[in-house]
């Protein structure tokens, strides 16, 4: 938390755009919760899944969790809210330092520490609870490749996103597409260039093409990389 809090680069953003709530504590704990909860809605049984999943792997190993000194109905409220607790403070520095979201990067990292978590807390509860309570783990756990795939197959997700595009030849286009327009680009004599607007993006791209307006940022750059004075497309 402390590394996100005084990472160099969160200065940086802070003195470039302000945030009026850079550093409001009330405003970072309120969006972090909110966060979580959005964030546990969206993709809660998805890290589920998982967390059996690897729990699974693990019990060939012979982990045991020993049940410290404190009343039961603590540590099973404990194995329940971990995971939660890890992933809200794991949102929180974003806020607190910079006022804004959390990036995407942040995101992935917080959902690895969530991930572990929740395997902690299943073998926490399996060790100390799963046999007084009858509870049939191991056939539940039979399913979990089967709760995988339909994951896979029927959840938006960039694995799906990435068959869909090869099979059905977005990507083959968009490839095509771009190497016309750079070979155009290099081999062209003319300074002010209009080339055509790329037709079709694949799903796993975050694609951002060059507008109309050769003045634009991105616009500008584009043509420096190809020592042209404009380049533009036809919209």
């Amino acid at each position: 938390m402390l590394i996100s809090i005084l990472a160099p680069g969160n200065t940086v953003r802070t003195l470039s755009e302000k945030s009026p709530n850079t550093h409001d504590v009330i405003f970072s704990i309120s969006r972090a919760i909110f966060r979580t909860v959005t964030f546990t809605a969206e993709r809660l049984f998805i890290f589920l899944i998982l967390g059996v999943f690897l729990f699974k792997g693990l019990q060939k190993r012979n982990l045991k969790m020993s049940v410290p000194k404190i009343p039961t109905i603590i540590l099973k409220s404990a194995c329940v809210f971990f995971p939660f607790l890890v992933l809200c403070f794991g949102i929180f520095p974003s806020y607190y330092a910079t006022g804004r979201i959390p990036p995407e990067r942040t995101v992935n990292t917080v959902s690895f520490f969530f991930l572990i978590s929740i395997v902690f807390s299943i073998q926490f509860y399996k060790d100390n609870f799963i046999e007084d309570e009858n509870i049939h783990f191991k056939s539940i756990i039979n399913y979990i490749p089967i709760l995988l795939l339909l994951i896979i197959v029927t959840h938006p997700n960039d694995l799906r996103n990435n068959f869909y595009d090869l099979f059905s030849g977005r990507s083959l286009i968009f490839a095509k597409e771009m190497e016309e327009r750079d070979q155009y680009l290099k081999s062209t004599p003319e300074e002010f260039v209009t080339v055509k607007k790329i037709s079709v993006i694949p799903n796993t791209l975050l694609f951002k093409d060059i507008s109309g307006d050769p003045t634009s940022f991105f616009n500008y750059y584009y043509a420096r990389f190809y020592n042209k004075k404009s380049v533009s497309v036809h919209e």
